[in-house]
């Protein structure tokens, strides 16, 4: 059944929306899960965890928000999580897709908050904190 019929003219609000898109960090800290896939223990294929083109991956992300904006699903909180968020390739890029399609919709389909977990260790890049 359809959400709308369901609850017509309101707004699902979900808990939390968690975008996982790679393992590539520029630490290899010893404590971190993503260790397991990382270069040196020889593992590390991002590849197959996610085989995804940066142009395949852009449209899902966009199909996937329309679809939640579309069906009136609201994430409180949406969490990026791969590697160093900001690190990774898909980063930026999430986050340019993110403000784009928030940045035009009523204040009750935009999350609370979105969580960029990082190291921290870019800070010094020109590039990067002008963005």
């Amino acid at each position: 059944m359809e959400l709308e019929k369901l609850l017509p003219n309101q707004v699902v609000v979900q808990s939390a929306l968690e975008l996982n898109f790679g393992t590539n960090c520029s630490t290899t800290c010893t404590y971190c899960y993503l260790d397991r896939f990382s270069r040196k223990s020889g593992k590390y294929d991002e590849t197959k965890l996610y085989p995804f083109s940066y142009t395949q991956y852009e449209e899902n992300l966009r199909k996937f928000l329309k679809f939640l904006e579309i069906n009136k699903m609201t994430p409180i909180s949406i969490d990026l999580f791969g590697g160093d968020t900001i690190f990774n390739k898909y980063g930026l890029l999430t986050l340019d897709i993110l403000y784009e399609h928030y940045s035009k919709l009523p204040i009750e389909y935009k999350p609370f908050e979105i969580v960029i977990p990082t190291n921290g260790t870019w800070i010094s890049s020109d590039s990067l904190t002008e963005k």
